[in-house]
């Protein structure tokens, strides 16, 4: 297996905001839009369910939340029945975790309460967490009222660069504006390329390079925003990019940094090193000797 095969299989196993198992991604903005329900709740109990229907698909069980408190929709009920399945499957159900705190986009289809859109429905959070996704939330809610199209999306984009700036809900946001997210671009099939129907203005990518520049620790969805507003050669990322790798040698995404340093400066070496680190077998015995060694010279060739 190639490193390179590796990554794929790792982004779609576990890259379920990016590349998910077979049913569209549903940002936090699509499941704002499309749920019925929106519940912040406690998972008081977990239970078989012996109904008729317990045979049914993501059916199997059902989770006992006890709202602490209801962002959209009519429930009135101190708790909720939601009917769920704790097998992994793909595609991958809402799993609710006895004793949790949760963020659940509730259906209600024939007196029974499912998750929307499965696992990307449900979202486990702490306080803080809960208080990101909340503000967020509410926000969009009155986003939602605009009837003027181009005010709608210019306060929608404005949105998804807030919830990008909190650690909480950074997925929800870069996921709509990613460049290859269906909301802010296309597919050009006559081109076979994306192509953005809504750019970024100068103000929302200076937004976004002020996050890059003040996040202390680099991680995938860091490295991910690079994506917005780097060009070729842009110097002051590439710099960032490069000081961060040396002073933390270890990191978990340092391969995904040396990938992106070699993309912006366009240096052949420097591409050549990343296709040789792309090239290694994982069930080599020496895999991880030749991997420190590209590391090393990757590092000294900067």
């Amino acid at each position: 297996m190639s490193l390179k095969t590796f990554f794929i299989f790792l982004s779609i196993f576990w890259g379920q905001f990016y590349m998910a198992y077979p049913i569209d991604p549903a940002s936090l903005r699509v499941l704002i839009t499309d749920s019925q329900n929106i519940v912040y709740a406690h998972v008081k109990q977990i239970k078989a369910n012996e109904g008729s229907f317990k045979s049914t698909f993501n059916m199997s069980h059902i989770a006992v939340l006890e709202i602490k408190e209801t962002l959209q929709g009519n429930i009135k009920s101190k708790t909720v029945e939601v009917y769920f399945s704790p097998e992994y499957s793909c595609p991958l159900p809402a799993i609710y975790e006895l004793g949790t705190n949760v963020i659940a986009f509730l259906d209600k289809e024939m007196e029974k309460y499912t998750t929307h859109s499965l696992s990307y429905g449900l979202k486990k959070v702490n306080e803080n967490g809960y208080s990101a996704y909340k503000t967020r939330i509410k926000d969009y809610q009155i986003i939602m009222k605009i009837s003027d199209n181009i005010e709608k999306k210019e306060k929608t984009i404005d949105w998804l660069i807030d919830c990008a700036s909190h650690k909480a809900t950074r997925s929800e946001g870069l996921m709509d504006l990613y460049e290859k997210g269906t909301f802010m671009s296309f597919y050009d099939y006559s081109k076979e390329q994306d192509v953005r129907t809504y750019p970024l203005t100068q103000n929302q990518k200076k937004r976004l390079r002020n996050l890059f520049f003040k996040s202390e620790n680099i991680d995938y969805e860091i490295v991910g925003i690079t994506n917005l507003i780097a060009k070729k050669n842009d110097s002051k990322i590439i710099s960032y990019l490069i000081n961060y790798l040396k002073k933390n040698k270890k990191s978990c995404c340092n391969n995904a940094i040396m990938f992106k340093i070699a993309e912006l400066s366009d240096k052949k070496e420097l591409k050549n090193i990343v296709e040789k680190m792309q090239s290694l077998d994982l069930l080599e015995e020496n895999y991880q000797q030749q991997r420190e060694i590209l590391n090393k010279e990757f590092i000294n060739s900067l």
